[in-house]
């Protein structure tokens, strides 16, 4: 298994205590800071395997015994994994001289555990941690409620080209016949803008062409301002745009600084 016997007592009991996985996994991360936190199926296995086998080492199934070269595996994995999340089911199987299907099941069976995919996290400047304070020392000296009076901002693309998965499009045959997917060769897609704040939806806005400072700059003026003015406590608006380049344009941040005052959240912010 991949954490010891205290471990797992530490994990039941704190689950009893709380009621929430979450919390649980909040507590492990204080506790065993070394350690890599269990996902909420692992915490709810021990507390399943608990509450039917009354022991947090768990049991095996019913049925077929373990061969010894499988439980062999395990133990020489678990390990493996435990000092390195990113180890490849392939050289696994090389390092342990068995099959990588054997891995595979032994990762999914008897560890219990899941390939997850890493996700794209911003990077961080050094610059911007003193920004994030500012920004987060301003908003705290706002008044109460301000927050319902803030609108955020934002454009996104829609391809309306139909895609072709290379990974999961097949076609069964005797012989490769060459079978195709026409495709354009630039995706027709069309690109949207919208605001939102605690009460209004602003939007969607529809760009015929490619977003500049001028489309930019006339859609405010033609459609958001004006709907801006008729909402309720329309004078306490703040505005919130991101640092694309032509929402940055001289002629943009003037007049929103001019329209908004400083309630407007520019580039600085």
């Amino acid at each position: 298994m991949l954490y010891d016997t205290p471990t797992r007592v530490f994990l039941l009991k704190t689950y009893y205590k709380t009621g929430s996985p979450k919390l649980v996994q909040q507590a492990f991360g204080t506790k065993y800071k070394s350690k890599h936190i269990p996902s909420r199926s692992v915490i709810t296995n021990i507390v399943s395997s608990f509450e039917k086998y009354g022991s947090v080492v768990g049991t095996t199934k019913n049925g077929r015994p373990r061969s010894k070269k499988r439980e062999e595996v395990k133990n020489q994995l678990e390990t493996m994994i435990s000092e390195d999340p990113l180890l490849s089911t392939r050289k696994a199987a090389s390092a342990l001289q068995c099959s990588q299907t054997l891995i595979v099941t032994v990762l999914h069976d008897d560890l219990h555990l899941k390939p997850f995919k890493f996700h794209n996290w911003h990077f961080i400047e050094e610059h911007d941690y003193a920004k994030r304070l500012e920004f987060a020392q301003w908003f705290l000296k706002l008044r109460k409620s301000t927050e319902q009076f803030m609108i955020f901002s934002d454009e996104a693309c829609f391809y309306l080209t139909l895609p072709n998965n290379k990974q999961n499009n097949r076609y069964w045959d005797v012989s490769a016949n060459g079978h195709g997917i026409e495709v354009p060769l630039h995706d027709k897609k069309v690109l949207v803008w919208c605001a939102i704040s605690s009460t209004h939806v602003f939007g969607p806005y529809f760009f015929d062409t490619t977003v500049n400072s001028t489309n930019y700059l006339e859609m405010l003026r033609t459609y958001f301002i004006p709907r801006v003015d008729k909402t309720q406590g329309y004078g306490k608006s703040y505005f919130q745009q991101d640092g694309a380049r032509p929402h940055t344009a001289t002629v943009v941040q003037t007049y929103l600084t001019q329209r908004f005052g400083t309630r407007f959240l520019d580039k600085t912010m």
